[in-house]
């Protein structure tokens, strides 16, 4: 993310075309089995958006993955010792769209310095379930975020809010063929 968001600031976007990183949300601990080798095989760069009040917990926000564990700190101390970048996704995956201001800045403060207790120096923030409001980007920003990801939107580095950068989704479902789809042009 840090690589990608100085190319942006500087307007090197013929660098950027050539720029991946991986993005996860939440913290899930099957990422340490799923993900971490394949990652670290490749040398790909990644960055994994934690519940920083809830590791070692499960997820309780969702009815589809309230059972599933989220890694414990020592898990994700783990994987920052093998390069992989830490992100908040708040102290309890909360949606900042519908906190008042105080719960607001506390849910950002708390976790961006828990990053920094995990040994993180490159602040990034992802908006639970891509929810955001230009109150939740002026929050993040105004909390010291260098960057916030969503979960959707027209990629276009020319015009990027580094506050409200957009993502490409990928599904258990998704075959190769329409992965290549986001990064060809129609007629290929």
């Amino acid at each position: 993310m840090a690589a990608i968001v100085n190319l942006l600031k500087s307007g090197d976007y013929q660098s950027l075309k050539k720029k991946v990183t991986f993005t996860f949300d939440d913290g899930y601990r099957d990422f340490l089995t799923g993900a971490l080798p394949v990652l670290l095989r490749h040398k790909a760069p990644a960055t994994v958006f934690i519940v920083t009040g809830m590791l070692g917990e499960k997820a309780s926000w969702s009815g589809n993955s309230k059972h599933v564990q989220l890694m414990a700190e020592d898990e994700i101390r783990h994987i920052r010792a093998q390069g992989i970048a830490l992100g908040s996704h708040t102290m309890t995956h909360a949606d900042l769209t519908t906190l008042d201001q105080e719960e607001l800045y506390r849910q950002l403060k708390e976790s961006r310095a828990r990053l920094r207790d995990l040994g993180e120096s490159f602040y990034a923030f992802s908006y639970p379930w891509g929810q955001w409001s230009s109150q939740a980007s002026g929050a993040v920003k105004a909390s010291g975020y260098e960057c916030a990801v969503t979960v959707s939107g027209e990629i276009r580095p020319g015009r990027a809010d580094i506050y409200c950068l957009p993502r490409i989704t990928m599904r258990g479902d998704m075959d190769f063929k329409s992965f290549q789809a986001f990064f060809l042009p129609a007629d290929c």
